[in-house]
C-alpha cells in the first residue's frame, strides 16, 4: 500500500490522466493494488476497469491519490505516503457532481416566464355568469366596459308561449285573408244583378 517513488507510473483509472511524469513536485502518489483477492477485486469494480487483453495488474500498475479520501492517505514519519487500512478508492470523474452553471441571460429570461406563464390564474370560457365578464389578468381584475346605449338580450320563450305566439299570428293571417277576398273584384258577386253586370262591363243580361 505503500507510494512508489522514483519511478514512472501512470495512473490506471479510467478517463483519469494523472502522471507521475507531469508532477514534478510529487503532489500526487500512486499506490500498487493489494495482494488481498477480495480487496484487488473492489478496487477493479471501483476503477471500472476489467481484467483481460486491456488491462492485467502488474508491480506497476498504479491508482493515484486523487482517487482516496485525505483521511486514508497517511505520511510516514520519512514523508512517504501511504493508504490507511482498508482503503478503497471512491472518487471519480463520473462520481464527482460538477457544480451547475448559471443559464445565460436568455435561457433564465424564458424560464422566468414559463414560471410566471404557470403560475398565473387559469380563465374560464365556459361561464355564463356575470362574474365570468370580469377577466383575471396576473393579480388585477378588468372590467369590461359595457355600454348601455343598446339593449341585445333576447328573451326566451317557453314552448307554451310560442305556441300562443303562432296562434295569434295564424288567426291575424286569416283575417288578412278573409279581408282581401272580400275586397277582391269577381262576378260571382254580381252574376245575380243584372244591373251592376251592366254598370261594370256594359254587357245587357237577357233571361
Amino acid at each position: 500500500m505503500d507510494a512508489s517513488i522514483g519511478g514512472t507510473y501512470h495512473c490506471c483509472v479510467l478517463k483519469s490522466t494523472n502522471d507521475s511524469r507531469y508532477d514534478p513536485e510529487r503532489k500526487i502518489s500512486f499506490h500498487k493494488f493489494l495482494k488481498d483477492a477480495s480487496v484487488r477485486k473492489t478496487w477493479i469494480i471501483k476503477i471500472k476497469r476489467d481484467l483481460g487483453a486491456n488491462f492485467r495488474i502488474s508491480d506497476a500498475t498504479r491508482v493515484c491519490s486523487s482517487h482516496f479520501l485525505t483521511t486514508e492517505i497517511q505520511k510516514t514519519l520519512t514523508g512517504k505516503r501511504k493508504l490507511a487500512q482498508g482503503a478503497v478508492p471512491s472518487l471519480f470523474a463520473w462520481s464527482i457532481s460538477a457544480t451547475p452553471k448559471r443559464p445565460g441571460p436568455r435561457r433564465r429570461l424564458v424560464e422566468n416566464f414559463d414560471d410566471n406563464t404557470a403560475k398565473a390564474p387559469k380563465l374560464s370560457c365556459t361561464s355564463t355568469s356575470p362574474d365570468a365578464e370580469n377577466q383575471i389578468l396576473g393579480e388585477k381584475i378588468v372590467t369590461p366596459f359595457v355600454s348601455n346605449d343598446h339593449d341585445y338580450v333576447v328573451e326566451t320563450l317557453s314552448t307554451e308561449e310560442k305556441l300562443q305566439a303562432a296562434l295569434k299570428e295564424v288567426e291575424l293571417l286569416q283575417n288578412q285573408v278573409t279581408t282581401l277576398s272580400s275586397n277582391t273584384f269577381c262576378l260571382n258577386r254580381f252574376s245575380t244583378d243584372n244591373s251592376m253586370i251592366n254598370f261594370y262591363t256594359g254587357f245587357i243580361m237577357k233571361h
